[in-house]
């Protein structure tokens, strides 16, 4: 019986206005030719360590490779001397000589990004057991499409965790509820079914590129969202964030958001046969369907 690995994926959704695909592509390459990792919690960065086309020969197809992190600090801070239990002195560091382009605690995860969906799909947890988190990716790629010189270039690119089916479905499920938060990022046309691109007309019409709803229940009543909240509440889960508060069957409060129902997909693999690149990479046109369906229906 084989023993079988698993990789667990998760996925980003990457937008610009105005946007192609072809611009999406030069925006990867300008972000990894630039080269410039971003901090994405205390002394820990994450950068696009490299970048490959699916086809060589078909660029639109996709773009993958890998996402690195790593631990950066100043050496010139004060160091322990745990050996003594005192602070450092110049003959101690005389001992330490690690060269500026080295860095330690260093990872990577695989990732596919597919230019005319703009959807990044990434290894948050790899088939060795390293995890890089929907947050820490998202932190990741805002702080690296935050750089003056892309900024210069495609303007704000909004990075938006994919949430799961069941994100919108807890929070509409609330037994009471009291409180819906919709905060909407204007989403790209070719996403929207025709029902979902009157919002989006809408929101051009007004020069608008966020829309934020927020509904209150009357005293002693529970909301009940029609088909048009229900559908900017579809829309803004994959571009912004939904939230609702209330109270359960026995009263109890309740929070649940999009936010905390990240999208996942697991890859199981029989090492013996099959490496884990050619298990990501296989199964991405599956990937792609089910985040696209996860909605419908």
């Amino acid at each position: 019986m084989p023993r079988f690995r698993s990789i667990q994926v998760s996925a980003l959704n990457i937008t610009t206005h105005p946007h192609s695909p072809e611009k999406y592509i030069q925006l990867f390459q300008d972000v990894f030719e630039a080269a410039r990792p971003a901090r994405f919690r205390s002394n820990h960065y994450g950068m696009i360590g490299s970048l490959h086309f699916l086809d060589e020969n078909n660029p639109l197809e996709g773009i993958h490779g890998e996402i690195y992190k790593f631990l950066d600090f100043n050496a010139d801070e004060p160091w322990l001397n745990l050996a003594e239990h005192k602070k450092a002195d110049e003959h101690d560091l005389r001992q330490v000589n690690i060269p500026d382009h080295l860095k330690p605690d260093f990872a990577s995860a695989r990732y596919i990004f597919l230019p005319r969906s703009h959807k990044l799909f990434f290894e948050s947890k790899t088939a060795d057991s390293k995890s890089f988190g929907p947050t820490t990716m998202q932190k990741i790629f805002t702080g690296i499409f935050s750089l003056k010189s892309i900024r210069e270039l495609y303007g704000e690119v909004d990075v938006t965790i994919e949430p799961s089916r069941e994100g919108l479905k807890n929070i509409f499920s609330i037994h009471t509820l009291k409180r819906l938060q919709i905060v909407l990022q204007r989403p790209n046309p070719d996403d929207l079914e025709e029902t979902e691109k009157e919002v989006l007309e809408r929101l051009n019409q007004q020069n608008a590129k966020k829309m934020e709803s927020l509904l209150i229940a009357d005293s002693g009543q529970s909301l009940a969202p029609d088909k048009g909240t229900q559908t900017l509440a579809k829309i803004a889960a994959s571009n912004g964030h939904v939230s609702g508060e209330g109270k359960d069957e026995e009263g109890m409060r309740i929070e649940e958001s999009t936010a905390d129902h990240p999208w996942h997909h697991v890859i199981k693999f029989n090492p013996k046969t099959q490496g884990a690149r050619e298990a990501f990479l296989g199964q991405v046109a599956d990937m792609s369907q089910k985040l696209r369906r996860r909605f419908r229906g």
